[in-house]
């Protein structure tokens, strides 16, 4: 991830926590994260921008929270692309030039977990894996082989389906046949990301598969 899109992610998850600072209307106001040279008055920087200095933000040295009335544009890109063409022509200081990254914050809605899938519509043709309860045999069987060769103690393993799924065949992250290789990530860093679509969409239905 780019440092700016960190700084980015930072401010608005500090936004969304902070407990100190004044309260957050995003109907009513735009809030900036600027990073600032350490030489930089944050209030300085404020009054040029016709901004109100919110606090620095969190434990990040030199870098600031500001807001303004809501307006349509973003006023501080706006000031400081005046102000690098101003440079060029004019040989003048300018507390803008303290100025080493600025980002308008956008308030993101707030995503709520999914819980247990719903049923098919009526018509709508699932998998026959989908409807199986039972375990296949010889799933089991190479579960239990894995489980002791690898020497895994966890009581709760055969329950951990998004590891090795003895039910729907090849419905997981398919980890196990590489422990058997003898690769554990070591050093590694994984995620995976859930799309968070929904399987049954009609609008997907005819062109996408559950694979």
């Amino acid at each position: 991830m780019k440092l700016h899109s960190l700084i980015g992610l930072l401010g608005l998850g500090y936004l969304a926590n902070a407990v100190d600072l004044r309260p957050r209307n995003y109907d009513s106001h735009d809030y900036y994260v600027l990073h600032l040279d350490p030489t930089a008055n944050p209030i300085q920087v404020a009054g040029r921008l016709g901004l109100t200095h919110d606090g620095q933000l969190g434990e990040l040295e030199d870098h600031h929270i500001f807001s303004s009335h809501k307006q349509e544009e973003d006023i501080v890109h706006t000031a400081l692309k005046e102000r690098k063409r101003r440079k060029r022509s004019l040989d003048d200081v300018d507390i803008l030039d303290n100025v080493r990254y600025a980002q308008k914050q956008k308030l993101k809605p707030r995503m709520e977990k999914r819980g247990l899938m719903r049923p098919a519509p009526e018509g709508y043709e699932v998998d026959k894996r989908q409807n199986a309860e039972a375990p296949v045999d010889s799933a089991i069987v190479k579960q239990k082989a894995v489980q002791k060769a690898l020497g895994i103690e966890d009581p709760i393993f055969k329950d951990q389906w998004h590891l090795y799924n003895p039910v729907q065949l090849g419905h997981d992250v398919n980890v196990t046949d590489v422990w058997m290789q003898n690769i554990t990530g070591t050093g590694s860093i994984v995620a995976i990301v859930d799309d968070g679509l929904d399987m049954y969409t009609y609008s997907r239905a005819e062109t996408s598969t559950r694979r």
